[in-house]
């Protein structure tokens, strides 16, 4: 993370030039925040396969089940930066290209064995994300805060019922929809603890002196 060292270097030189109880956030030299965060987001989702098998889920009739992500995560509108405590923290925005579940699923209706696939998806999903990388003897990154901030509506598709394809979607549809407040807590919850795991795991090529 030779980008992120470079960021904490400027940083303590410039308070090595102010005098106590000055503003930090004032001294330090301008420097692009986004093409920063761009760099993390790329290199984040480069380690995020396109596809990820995630097995059967909750459901009686759903099975073999994927996970795709297309395009990765990006950032969105301008990211900023704040200085406070020795601490900096970052904020920006991200964004998803489509996120898509599938799966099979098989029922049995008397004599006659039911089987086909459910896709459910999304356009896009919008976060507000915030974390902090404190100046310390042993630096850590920790995340503050990530918010879905927009849900685009989740559609499905239904194969394997035939003339009932269409009747399925919409029943779907709606009941997939009224659960987006728990799918939204899910995915803050899940996301949260894996985008910490990987902070944990960032460290300097240099040990700091304040």
């Amino acid at each position: 993370m030779k980008g992120f060292g470079f960021l904490l270097l400027v940083a303590l030189f410039s308070m090595s030039q102010v005098t106590e109880g000055q503003d930090l956030s004032t001294a330090i030299p301008p420097f692009n925040v986004n093409s920063f965060i761009d760099t993390l987001l790329e290199k984040y989702s480069n380690d995020i396969p396109s596809s990820v098998k995630i097995g059967n889920i909750d459901s009686k009739y759903a099975y073999d089940c994927y996970l795709y992500i297309a395009n990765g995560i990006r950032r969105n509108g301008d990211a900023t930066f704040e200085v406070k405590d020795q601490t900096i923290y970052f904020n920006f925005g991200l964004s998803t290209g489509r996120i898509t579940v599938q799966c099979r699923w098989y029922k049995r209706l008397l004599f006659v064995k039911l089987r086909g696939t459910v896709k459910a998806y999304t356009n896009g999903v919008g976060v507000y994300s915030r974390f902090s990388m404190n100046l310390s003897e042993n630096p850590k990154a920790q995340l503050l805060e990530f918010k879905v901030t927009e849900l685009q509506p989740i559609k499905t598709d239904v194969t394997g019922l035939w003339i009932a394809n269409s009747i399925a979607e919409k029943y779907l549809n709606k009941k997939v929809n009224g659960a987006r407040d728990k799918i939204v807590a899910e995915l803050e919850q899940n996301t949260s603890k894996k985008l910490q795991a990987e902070l944990d795991k960032l460290e300097l090529p240099f040990s700091l002196d304040v």
